[in-house]
C-alpha cells in the first residue's frame, strides 16, 4: 500500500474511531511510538520529579498535547491501519464528546469498558468527589458562563476524561484528594495540638485541570473552570504548565479551611512563599476581613446554623439551611492577585466581584474558585455578567437559574433560588484612568510577583520581567449599577491606588463604601521620580498623600494604619484574638508628608546643596551620601516616617460602629507624639527603641542609629556623630521638616 501523509487532527481522529490509544508522554519529553518506533521527541514543560518509573511504551491518553505538536504527523497506511499501538481491540463501549480541545465532557467511564463503567459509577454514588461545609458546593453552583474572563460550569454526572498528559501514571494529579474535608483537630506526636501540616497535609503539585485524569482520581463531580478554554488550553493547569509555571495547592490552617492554589515558592518570594511555609498570607489582613464579614456574610452560608453534617457534606434539600433574604454583602477585590482574599471572602458568604487583569493569576483564581466549589462568571467593565448567576446545580438538580446579571448581581441555583455559595464575577481589566483602552503592564517571573504594575519603566533583569497588553475600564464603570453597600473594597494595585480612586470618585461619593482596605504605597513613586527624574509619569509623589487627604475629608472616612508586625503576621493563634489597638491617621500626620515632597525634590534639583552641618558629615559620611530622602527626612509626627516602602490602611466609614463593634482607635500615627518638640530632640520619647520606617533601633548598626532617629549605643562607633548632631540641633542649625500643616491643596 503506498505511503502517504496524515496531519495531526486526521491522526487523532483515526485513532479515536479506532480505538487505538494516543502516544505517551514522559516526564519532559512528547514521545511518540508506533509499533516499537519512535517518531519524533520534543520537550514539553510539566511537572519534573513525577514518581514512578514507567515503561516508556506504556501509552497515556492525552489530546492536550496537540498544540505543541509539530503540524504534520508522517505514518505510512500500512502500518497504521495494520495495528493499533497495543494490537486489535474492540471499539470502546464510552460516549465520548469531541470537543474544540481534545476530549471533554465524557460520561463517566473508564478506559476498561464495563468494569471501569461500574467502578466509576460506584465512585459516585458514593459521593467521591463532594465538597465540604466549608468551602463546598452546594446545590445551584453549577450553570456556566462564557466571555474574555473565563467562567466555570458544574460537572453534572461527573466530568471523568483522561486528557491530561500525566493521566493513567497511578498518581492522582488534579489536586481533587484536596476537596476531602479536613480531619478534626488532633494531638500531635508529643501530645501537644498537630501542626497544620501534621493535620492538614503538606502543598500538593497539581499538573492536571479537574476531570482530566479521571482513571487516577476518578469522575469529578465539582465545578469545573472554563478559563482558558477559549484560548484553546483544557483549563488554567494547562495554560500554567505551557508558561512553565508550577501549581502549589493546600488548604489554608485557619477555619474555613479552605484550598488555595499558589506557585513555586522559590519564584515568588511573596504570597507563595507564605503560604508553603505558614499556611496562610498575611494573616493581619485576615483578621481585619474576618471582623468585618464574619456576622454580615456568614448568615448566608449553609453551615451558619450548624445544619451541615459532620462530614463535611453538602447537606440535602431538606437540611440546606435557607439563607435569609436578600442578597450576601458585597467585596470588591480590586487587584485581586493569586486570589487568596477573593476566595476567603466568597468562602466566607459574600458576592464578590475580582478585578484582576493579568492571566497568569487569573489562572490561579479561576482554579482556587473552582476548587472550593464556587463558580465564577465574567463580568463586563458595565456590570453586565456574561454568563449570570443562574444555571443548574453541580448534580444537575433544578431548573435553569434566572442569573441576577451584572458584576456585582446575584444567581443562584435551581429555579433561580439564591444559593451558597455565591458566583464571584470576574473582571479581566486594569482599572485605569479611562475605559476601553489599552494598557501596558510588567509582569514578573521571579521575585515578588505581586509587583506587576503598570510601572513600565523601570526595568529589573534580575526579575525577568515580561510586557503584557490588557484592557483597561474604570471603578465606576465596574460597580455602575450598584444601588446597594459595598462593606469591603480592597484596593492593592502597587502604588496605582491614586488612580483607582480617581477612577471610582462617584462610587466614594455616594457614600455606600462601609470599609476600604488600601495598600498605600507612596513609595512607587518616589522610586520612580528618583531615578527618572523629569519623566512623565502617571503617578507622582503627592499623589497617594492628596488622595488619602481626599478619603478622609470628603469621603468622611476614619484611617488607620496596619502595622507590619500586624498586617505580615503569621502567629496563627492571633486570628481568634480580639483586634488590637491602631494607630489614628489624623489630617494633619498626611499634610505634613505633602510638605515633605516638596523639601526632598528641592534637595534633589541638580546643583542643590546638602543641608546638613559640615561636622556631622565629617563624623559619618553617610549624611551626604544619603542627603534628604523618605522615610529617615520624614516629618516624625507625619504618615510616612512610619513605614519603609508602603503599609496598609483601614478606612472606617463609621467610627462609631466600628468601635462598637471592637474597633480600638489609638493615638496618632507618627514617631514622635504631638507634643514632642523637635528642635529639642532627635528620637521618639515615647518609645526610645522605635526608629524610622518601623524600623528597631537595638537591631540597627551603631553607625545607622542617628540616621534612623535613633540615641547612640555604643560611643565607640557613634558618640562623636551624636555630640556634633545635638550641639548643631540646639544651635538651630540642623534642617528641620515644615513646622506646622500646610492647606490641602487639589483633591485625589
Amino acid at each position: 500500500m503506498p505511503a502517504f501523509r496524515l496531519h495531526a487532527a486526521q491522526l487523532g481522529l483515526l485513532l479515536l474511531l479506532g480505538g487505538w490509544e494516543l502516544p505517551t508522554f514522559e516526564s519532559n519529553v512528547v514521545q511518540q511510538w508506533l509499533d516499537g518506533a519512535r517518531l519524533t521527541s520534543h520537550p514539553l514543560g510539566g511537572r519534573e520529579g513525577v514518581a514512578g518509573e514507567r515503561d516508556p511504551r506504556q501509552r497515556v491518553a492525552s489530546p492536550s498535547w496537540s498544540p505543541e505538536l509539530p503540524p504534520t504527523a508522517v505514518l505510512t497506511a500500512a502500518n497504521a491501519l495494520a495495528t493499533s499501538l497495543r494490537g486489535p481491540r474492540q471499539p470502546r463501549r464510552a460516549r465520548r464528546i469531541i470537543g474544540t480541545w481534545g476530549l471533554r465532557g465524557a460520561a463517566a467511564v473508564g478506559r476498561r469498558g464495563a468494569a471501569a463503567a461500574a467502578a466509576a459509577a460506584a465512585a459516585a454514588a458514593g459521593g467521591r468527589r463532594h465538597m465540604t461545609a466549608d468551602a463546598g458546593a452546594g446545590p445551584g453552583n453549577g450553570g456556566s458562563s462564557s466571555g474574555t474572563g473565563g467562567g466555570s460550569s458544574g460537572a453534572s454526572g461527573g466530568l471523568c476524561t483522561d486528557t491530561c498528559r500525566l493521566a493513567r501514571n497511578g498518581i492522582c494529579e488534579d489536586g481533587s484528594q484536596l476537596q476531602r474535608p479536613p480531619p478534626p483537630a488532633a494531638t500531635g506526636p508529643g501530645g501537644g495540638p498537630a501542626s497544620f501540616k501534621e493535620r492538614l497535609g503538606s502543598s500538593v503539585q497539581v499538573a492536571c485541570d479537574f476531570g482530566t485524569d479521571c482513571t487516577d482520581c476518578g469522575p469529578y463531580m465539582g465545578v469545573v473552570p472554563t478559563w482558558g478554554q477559549n484560548q484553546r488550553f483544557a483549563g488554567p493547569v494547562d495554560y500554567l504548565s505551557r508558561q512553565g509555571i508550577k501549581l502549589l495547592a493546600r488548604r489554608v490552617v485557619f477555619q474555613p479551611h479552605f484550598v488555595f492554589g499558589y506557585t513555586d515558592p522559590k519564584n515568588d518570594l511573596d504570597v507563595s512563599e507564605q503560604m508553603e511555609r505558614a499556611g496562610c498570607v498575611e494573616l493581619g489582613i485576615v483578621r481585619v476581613f474576618k471582623h468585618v464579614l464574619e456576622e454580615r456574610c456568614g448568615r448566608f452560608r449553609p453551615n451558619a446554623t450548624g445544619t451541615a453534617n459532620a462530614a463535611g457534606a453538602a447537606p440535602d434539600a431538606g437540611q440546606q439551611h435557607q439563607p435569609p433574604p436578600g442578597l450576601p454583602p458585597l467585596v470588591v477585590d480590586v487587584g485581586a492577585n493569586f486570589g487568596f482574599f477573593t476566595a476567603y471572602a466568597a468562602v466566607m458568604g459574600c458576592r464578590v466581584v475580582a478585578v484582576e487583569p493579568v492571566p497568569r493569576f487569573l489562572a490561579f483564581l479561576h482554579w482556587s474558585l473552582a476548587a472550593n466549589g464556587i463558580r465564577a462568571v465574567a463580568a463586563d467593565a458595565a456590570g453586565g455578567s456574561a454568563g449570570g448567576g443562574g444555571g443548574t446545580s453541580a448534580g444537575g438538580k433544578g431548573g435553569a437559574g434566572a442569573g441576577g446579571g451584572g458584576a456585582t448581581g446575584g444567581g443562584g441555583g435551581g429555579g433561580g433560588q439564591p444559593r451558597w455559595p455565591w458566583p464571584v464575577s470576574v473582571v479581566d481589566k486594569v482599572v485605569a484612568k479611562e475605559s476601553g483602552g489599552v494598557a501596558t503592564m510588567t509582569v514578573p517571573r521571579k521575585g515578588v510577583w505581586g509587583t506587576a504594575s503598570m510601572a513600565t519603566q523601570m526595568e529589573r533583569p534580575e526579575q525577568e520581567l515580561e510586557k503584557i497588553r490588557v484592557n483597561t475600564t474604570r471603578l465606576d464603570d465596574i460597580v455602575s449599577a450598584m444601588e446597594e453597600e459595598v462593606l469591603l473594597l480592597k484596593v492593592d494595585v502597587e502604588g496605582f491606588e491614586p488612580v483607582v480612586f480617581k477612577s471610582g470618585e462617584a462610587l466614594m461619593a455616594s457614600g455606600r463604601v462601609a470599609n476600604v482596605l488600601l495598600e498605600y504605597s507612596p513609595g512607587m513613586p518616589e522610586t520612580l521620580e528618583h531615578f527618572l527624574p523629569g519623566q512623565a509619569l502617571d503617578v507622582v509623589a503627592e499623589d497617594p498623600p492628596r488622595m488619602l487627604l481626599s478619603l478622609m475629608r470628603r469621603g468622611g472616612y476614619t484611617a488607620l494604619q496596619l502595622p507590619d508586625n500586624f498586617a505580615k503576621s503569621g502567629f496563627l493563634p492571633e486570628i481568634e484574638r480580639p483586634l488590637p489597638e491602631f494607630p489614628l491617621v489624623l489630617p494633619a500626620n498626611v499634610q505634613y508628608d505633602l510638605a515633605d515632597v516638596g523639601r526632598f525634590r528641592a534637595a534633589s534639583v541638580p546643583g542643590a546643596h546638602c543641608p546638613w552641618p559640615p561636622e556631622l558629615v565629617a563624623a559619618n559620611p553617610l549624611w551626604n551620601e544619603t542627603c534628604l530622602r523618605p522615610p529617615e527626612d520624614c516629618h516624625p509626627k507625619g504618615l510616612r516616617v512610619v513605614f519603609a516602602y508602603n503599609t496598609n490602611l483601614w478606612l472606617v466609614r463609621n467610627r462609631t460602629a466600628a468601635a462598637a463593634a471592637g474597633v480600638r482607635v489609638g493615638g496618632p500615627v507618627g514617631l514622635f507624639a504631638p507634643d514632642q518638640d523637635l528642635a529639642t530632640s532627635w528620637w521618639s520619647a515615647s518609645d526610645p527603641n522605635r526608629a524610622v520606617g518601623n524600623r528597631a533601633c537595638p537591631f540597627l548598626p551603631a553607625f545607622l542609629l542617628l540616621r534612623n532617629r535613633c540615641n547612640c549605643t555604643n560611643p565607640k562607633v557613634c558618640g562623636a556623630e551624636q555630640a556634633a548632631l545635638l550641639k548643631a540641633l540646639q544651635e538651630g542649625r540642623m534642617p528641620l521638616p515644615a513646622p506646622l500643616p500646610l492647606a490641602e491643596e487639589g483633591g485625589a
